[in-house]
């Protein structure tokens, strides 16, 4: 096997263009949260060792409602509490942009119209029995 859930998804936040653009990467990650191994995700991370990386992954992880095991959330904050600038997007200058996301250290700098159709979309949804 080359590759895994988890390092592909990984692949696709860390090089968006390569995924289909960022709203795809992020699509990517709301497909693929509902069974993602947030443990050997956060190997991963460490080994990878990039901050913007990491900061990119907990912004859309928040973004597309995955949840994170406050554990690995915690591991994820303690990895990228570092000095430096992020971008999840382009450095060039962007209209509409999103703008700083202070909890990840992260400039979104993309519009919302590039990520909007991802919003929430990891989230689950119970399903209600009939007649309960």
């Amino acid at each position: 096997m080359m590759s895994d859930r988890e390092k592909t998804v990984l692949d696709c936040i860390d090089r968006p263009p390569l995924a289909g653009g960022i709203g795809e990467s992020a699509m990517i990650l709301a497909a693929a949260a509902r069974r993602f191994d947030w443990e050997k995700a956060a190997s991963y991370l460490k080994q990878i060792g990039s901050v913007t990386l990491i900061r990119r992954l907990g912004w859309l992880a928040d973004h597309t409602a995955a949840e994170i095991p406050e554990a690995i959330r915690v591991r994820m904050h303690s990895m990228a509490d570092r000095s430096g600038v992020s971008f999840l997007g382009p450095r060039k200058p962007v209209s509409d942009v999103i703008g700083y996301a202070k909890e990840w250290h992260l400039t979104v700098n993309v519009p919302m119209s590039a990520i909007a159709e991802s919003i929430g979309r990891a989230k689950r949804h119970k399903i209600e029995k009939k007649g309960a």
